[in-house]
């Protein structure tokens, strides 16, 4: 009888031209501000939940959108005027909304930082590797350990075994941020959890490979009880952006109950 917010997402494919899109909109600016703004903030969170972001700032997040506040930013999300992909490329690089909106992620090779990806609080020009327990990706907050021959190994903040290290030998903590760098590719597992199909799994790498990310592994198993599938996916993608854009179109894959970023 209504209109779906989910309509307004591209990659489920429900709308095809601009003027459907503009009568679905136009649906929701005539509710009730409020309801737009408890909408948008929940599309948001269970973004962030996808992408398995925690303590995210989002008080510089509606500046790059033109944007006066976060109530306004919500309100645009719940009438997609801004796009979840467009919030999480926001979140990876920190530049502007009109910057995230035409951005196209080059994915590369190299599983070696660029030389200007992290910048280490004082110290010069000191090897680092991203930590495989917590596979950290640009917008993350990051912390680093100085290890014994391998230079510094980056952790995501809230890694439980960046924890364990600092209790060991605080001292050897330092400070740790993402650079400038973009010509990069990054390690994310991805859980896609679903009813089982024949041709599930085809399915799902179909769209995978569609998007034009690499698939360095697969483990899936099978719930017989449950009927359920559970595929974990080793990928390499370019940032947040491609990564929630696949996300998306990996849910909405038939017999797909979920998919998101494994912390």
């Amino acid at each position: 009888a209504t209109p779906r917010r989910d309509w307004l997402s591209a990659h489920h494919g429900f709308l095809h031209t601009a003027r459907a899109r503009n009568k679905v909109r136009n649906w929701f600016r005539q509710a009730d501000r409020e309801i737009n703004i408890a909408a948008g903030r929940g599309v948001l969170e269970r973004e962030l939940k996808r992408l398995a972001l925690h303590n995210i700032e989002l008080d510089s997040l509606p500046a790059r959108f033109q944007l006066r506040s976060v109530d306004e930013l919500f309100e645009a999300i719940a009438l997609g005027d801004v796009t979840s992909t467009q919030i999480a490329r926001s979140l990876h690089d920190g530049g502007s909304a009109d910057d995230t909106a035409n951005a196209r992620p080059t994915p590369t090779r190299a599983l070696a930082p660029a030389k200007d990806a992290l910048v280490i609080e004082g110290i010069g020009n000191l090897l680092s590797v991203l930590a495989r327990c917590c596979q950290p990706l640009p917008g993350d907050a990051v912390t680093g350990f100085i290890t014994r021959g391998r230079g510094v190994s980056v952790h995501r903040a809230d890694c439980r075994q960046l924890q364990r290290l600092r209790n060991l030998d605080p001292d050897r903590i330092i400070e740790v941020e993402w650079g400038g760098g973009r010509q990069r590719a990054y390690e994310v597992n991805v859980l896609v959890r679903g009813y089982d199909r024949k041709g599930l799994h085809k399915d799902v790498s179909n769209v995978i490979a569609a998007a034009n990310v690499n698939v360095l592994a697969v483990d899936a198993k099978v719930d017989p009880a449950r009927n359920e599938v559970r595929m974990i996916y080793v990928l390499r993608v370019a940032d947040f952006g491609q990564l929630s854009a696949l996300l998306g179109q990996l849910h909405a894959v038939p017999n797909v109950i979920e998919a998101q970023r494994q912390a």
